[in-house]
């Protein structure tokens, strides 16, 4: 076999020359944006590598919450650490961060240092199944660079920057985005709900083509893990089952699935390794307005939280915290 002809041979050359310049001219301006182009979502970017930059400058808060929509809408982390006498929080939950999402977004930042002194987590009872709508949500997380290479996936976009820069081209045109991850989000993160309520929420039924839901073990090992690098990390986690609406026709058929998620619960705070807050407990406040089967509206997470701060006074071992209605010193750092 003879070798292509010259003309080619020529055209190949400088096809690899233009390749290898492109390379060189993008690789210091897609570089510099860090990990924020491989996230499936500009706003959730900015929020968590928001609380990455934070920790790389020793000014972790001292209260971090995580998790599903339950944590990003029903907790209010401003008045949940004001309330428990915390001077500073951070609300990184997002929608369909449900366990298998947590894996790859929230458990690698919590094996950072130095680590928030307590962590909330709030998730959905119904995130804890194999649903095929929880399945579904999360497949959009999941299938994120951010996913693939914390759960061990293929790392050449991270290693050739062409192959991140159509990711990258919306950050580098667009300074807000850019900087994004450089302030902190609205509200502290918290994402409140307007007041009408729609129905059971976005995760559709709660029951499956194969039977009643059960939860899965698998999913129950995310908690479990990430209970296991907090206290590793001399870091406290505290588990809520957030409220759900009693209105709803679909509570009676997630009794067992909340159940079930307690009850695992429970045999984990027994060994020591989480604190657990039932929303859905006799002194939990009733009466709270919902916008959804499983979502608090802006009001009923005001309630909620004041409610939740309260109850963490004597797990966090402090009061409520007023300096002259500013800020502590943490959260302004924060600012």
């Amino acid at each position: 076999m003879g070798w292509p002809p010259r003309d080619t041979l020529g055209a190949m050359g400088l096809a690899v020359i233009l390749v290898v310049g492109t390379e060189v001219l993008v690789r210091g301006p897609v570089s510099g944006l860090g990990k924020l182009p491989d996230y499936w979502d500009a706003r959730a970017a900015s929020r968590f590598e928001y609380y990455r930059l934070l920790v790389q400058e020793a000014r972790t808060p001292t209260m971090l919450v995580v998790g599903d929509s339950t944590a990003a809408r029903d907790l209010d982390v401003r008045l949940v650490a004001r309330e428990s006498g915390v001077d500073s929080g951070l609300n990184i939950g997002w929608p369909a961060n449900f366990p298998m999402a947590l894996e790859c977004t929230t458990l690698p930042l919590l094996r950072l240092r130095p680590s928030p002194r307590f962590v909330v987590l709030s998730l959905s009872p119904k995130s804890l199944t194999d649903l095929p709508r929880i399945v579904e949500f999360e497949a959009g997380v999941l299938s994120s660079p951010i996913c693939k290479e914390a759960l061990g996936g293929a790392t050449v976009s991270r290693n050739v920057a062409l192959t991140r820069l159509r990711r990258s081209i919306p950050y580098l045109v667009d300074e807000a985005m850019r900087t994004g991850a450089t302030k902190p989000p609205p509200m502290m993160g918290f994402m409140p709900l307007g007041p009408v309520k729609k129905g059971e929420g976005n995760v559709g039924t709660t029951s499956s083509s194969n039977g009643p839901l059960r939860l899965s073990g698998r999913r129950l090992a995310v908690i479990s893990e990430i209970a296991r690098v907090l206290k590793h990390n001399n870091s406290t986690l505290i588990v809520v089952i957030p409220p759900t609406s009693d209105n709803s026709a679909t509570v009676t058929a997630v009794t067992a699935v909340r159940t079930a998620y307690r009850s695992a619960m429970d045999a984990m705070q027994s060994a020591g390794t989480l604190r657990l807050v039932d929303g859905m407990s006799p002194e939990s406040p009733g009466g709270l307005s919902f916008y959804d089967w499983d979502h608090l509206d802006a009001a009923g997470a005001a309630e909620f939280s004041l409610w939740l701060g309260r109850k963490l006074r004597p797990m966090v071992g402090a009061g409520p915290r007023v300096l002259n209605g500013q800020p502590g010193e943490r959260e302004r750092s924060m600012r």
